[in-house]
């Protein structure tokens, strides 16, 4: 993973964005970090990052749905991941998202492993007709399908 890989973390909770803050740091990405989707939708014009991580429910107008439909409609190059503790999550889990949706959601809590091995999938990823970077050896193209996933092995990140 390349250090210059960097991530918009989108979390209102401080503890859950603090943990998760940590975790990717210490794993070489370069991590800002966000309360409200609308901060973070201002930077992403200034300075569009590699990936934009954000929980659904956020304080402020905006969900992070909202967010991630802002920077998949100008931003395609931005890859997005959701994640969410709500309880409707897990009635979601396993289903196809629509392709308007071009993002995944991932239900909380979770197991940082799992999230390490899912942020180097898709940074890893290369958009359809697109080539593979440098930094993503091995990348092979394909089409991203949207989906809800929840971890459920390992250590929790949050409870």
């Amino acid at each position: 993973m390349s250090s210059s890989k960097r991530i918009y973390l989108v979390e209102d909770d401080e503890l859950v964005a603090e943990t998760l803050g940590i975790i990717l740091e210490r794993s070489g990405y370069v991590i800002t970090t966000y309360a409200d989707a609308e901060s973070a939708i201002f930077q992403v014009v200034q300075s569009a990052p590699d990936l934009v991580l954000s929980d659904v429910s956020l304080a402020g107008k905006m969900t992070g749905f909202e967010l991630a439909d802002e920077i998949a409609g100008s931003y395609p190059e931005v890859k997005v991941m959701l994640m969410s503790g709500a309880a409707d999550v897990p009635g979601l889990l396993g289903k196809q998202l629509p392709p308007s949706m071009p993002y995944r959601v991932h239900a909380k809590p979770i197991l940082p492993m799992w999230l390490l091995g899912e942020l180097a999938r898709v940074l890893a990823e290369v958009p359809c007709g697109g080539t593979q970077s440098e930094d993503s050896p091995g990348a092979s193209p394909s089409h991203s399908t949207s989906s809800i996933s929840n971890p459920s092995q390992g250590k929790k990140l949050t409870s």
